[in-house]
């Protein structure tokens, strides 16, 4: 699972919660980062799960340039 958000709390507070429910999360506080890293492992990964509203590229612009690589991915975008 890819974890994205600008809070850096939340990203650490997501991989400790979801680590112990048995899931692998690599978290990413920059939407550009998580972009790099999914392009370079598309395959890696199960799961996006993406704030709405970041500073850097937001949530669904996020989303749209992770399903031109790989349609079928589940994507959730959140937002507080």
């Amino acid at each position: 699972m890819l974890f994205v958000d600008d809070e850096v709390h939340l990203v650490k507070m997501a991989q400790k919660v979801l680590g112990r429910l048995g899931y692998s999360v690599v978290g990413e506080t920059n939407g550009h980062d998580a972009l790099d890293r999914f392009r370079a492992d598309p395959a890696g990964f199960d799961l996006i799960v993406t704030d709405q509203t970041m500073s850097e590229i937001t949530g669904d612009v996020l989303a749209g340039e992770v399903r031109k690589l790989r349609e079928d991915i589940p994507i959730i975008l959140c937002t507080g």
